[in-house]
């Protein structure tokens, strides 16, 4: 069942967007940590590859000014 969740929410349809189903209880908080985890994770990854981004368009910005 869990396999079929990602199909049944097209989240293969989201192209390079990354996503993670984590099993989880809210009545409990099982699963809930490694989930945050992982969304803590990917939000540092997100956040660096904006900063080198934004670094290299002002270092092309420089060169053609």
């Amino acid at each position: 069942m869990a396999h079929e969740i990602p199909e049944l929410l097209g989240l293969d349809r989201l192209g390079e967007r990354s996503w993670s189903v984590q099993p989880s209880c809210a009545t409990t908080g099982d699963g809930l940590e490694p989930g945050l985890d992982w969304l803590l994770e990917e939000t540092k990854k997100l956040r660096k590859l904006k900063k080198s981004q934004k670094s290299q368009n002002q270092t092309s910005a420089a060169i053609r000014t």
